[in-house]
């Protein structure tokens, strides 16, 4: 496999990057879920306390995979086209879009309040 995208198929960063991103979103999606089902338990505040962490790093993977994006744009395959191509690219955009937006607004707000905010922790 390739390391960058060839037209045809996606290289091997642009797919470790996408499907690092796609777990470390269903690990934080399950959090919720887990929360929200459980309520307060030693399990779901463990799993809550790498909340941040793991959005910190949700950040930076989205901001490489941003920038491995523009890199490779000349050469990104064109994927597959009708009405559920044009749906996953939407979907796609605007989960980067929240992705890259959520680490500048949480530090908005921190800003804000005057509270620290650590960025791994």
């Amino acid at each position: 496999m390739k390391i960058r995208d060839d037209g045809l198929r996606y290289g091997l960063v642009t797919r470790v990057l996408h499907w690092g991103i796609a777990g470390l979103l269903l690990y934080q999606l399950g959090g919720v879920v887990a929360g929200a089902a459980l309520g307060e338990t030693p399990l779901t505040e463990a799993w809550g306390s790498s909340h941040k962490t793991v959005g910190g790093l949700l950040f930076v993977l989205a901001v490489l995979r941003a920038l491995w994006g523009f890199y490779n744009l000349a050469t990104r395959p064109t994927g597959i086209g009708g009405v559920v191509g044009r749906l996953a690219g939407i979907g796609h955009l605007v989960l980067y879009g929240l992705m890259l937006a959520c680490r500048p607004w949480r530090f908005c707000a921190s800003m804000a309040r005057a509270a620290p905010m650590r960025f791994l922790a």
